[in-house]
């Protein structure tokens, strides 16, 4: 592991590293926009989706309140093998 996944849940033990949960090319793209727990942003996610991703413990909130999602190791795809000798 290069540090990437640095995170561990207290919750369940499970290592996991952040991803934002801003829109890429914000509301221009057609990413929604809406507020979030004191937060108003283009959220790539709908706020159903939201509060599905909060509600199963999938969200990380910073000190200052700002959410990011846990992708956790075990739900990682990994890398496929270039090469086979």
């Amino acid at each position: 592991m290069d540090g990437t996944y640095r995170y561990t849940d207290p919750t369940n033990g499970k290592i996991f590293r952040l991803t934002p949960l801003t829109g890429p090319g914000g509301a221009a793209k057609g990413n929604p926009v809406f507020e979030w727990k004191g937060h108003t942003s283009a959220w790539r996610y709908s706020k159903e989706t939201m509060e599905r991703l909060d509600k199963e413990g999938k969200l990380y909130y910073s000190k200052t309140g700002y959410v990011s999602q846990k992708k956790y190791l075990e739900d990682s795809k990994g890398v496929p093998v270039q090469d086979v000798w």
